[in-house]
């Protein structure tokens, strides 16, 4: 039956289509590679350690976006090539190097379709905003007030102790200067005067 807008009530969005068409899967960390497909060119390597000191910590938060080899891509012949979540899977490999993880870790992963590996890649990469350092200030004065040490929220974030003490100063500024500084109404530089 027509709703409102003379449409049928009964169709699906084009969203929940390609959702429902999209499969969500646990693969083995050595089965991944990296897409060609993937839009992030410059910049990929940045932070791959602390990345790497986070997913230890915490384990993969964030899945990444793959689809399906089925001829087997690159030298070992993987099964799945990373469109989104480069950054990730570098750190993910990293870790195997390291010998912190096994290779059959198990790296929650979204099964996308070839066709559309361009413009998940593009539409992933887009919407990523660093946070506010404030809001970091924030999180490490949060976590330190809940009883863990400097040392391991440096550990946990890939940072060292000494970045863990100057951004917990900072977050014991005023918090008018603070609020100024999340309005860009001042800068760091103001904050550390």
């Amino acid at each position: 039956m027509p709703g409102p807008t003379g449409s049928n009530q009964h169709e699906e969005p084009i969203m929940s289509t390609q959702i429902q068409q999209a499969q969500f899967r646990f693969i083995a960390a050595r089965h991944l590679s990296l897409s060609p497909l993937n839009v992030r060119k410059t910049t990929a390597s940045s932070g791959i350690k602390q990345l790497a000191d986070l997913i230890v910590a915490e384990g993969a938060l964030q899945n990444l976006d793959v689809y399906e080899c089925p001829q087997g891509a690159g030298k070992t012949k993987t099964t799945h090539a990373v469109v989104a979540g480069g950054r990730r899977w570098r750190a993910l490999q990293l870790l195997i190097k390291q010998k912190r993880i096994l290779s059959n870790y198990a790296v929650p992963c979204l099964i996308v379709s070839h066709d559309r590996a361009v413009q998940i890649s593009l539409a992933e990469n887009s919407g990523v905003e660093p946070m506010h350092p404030a809001d970091e200030f924030d999180a490490f004065r949060s976590l330190v007030d809940s009883g863990q040490s400097v040392e391991d929220v440096a550990a946990r974030f890939g940072v060292t102790p000494l970045v863990v003490q100057r951004r917990l100063k900072l977050a014991n500024v005023c918090p008018m200067f603070i609020a100024l500084y999340r309005e860009d109404a001042i800068t760091l530089d103001h904050l550390l005067c």
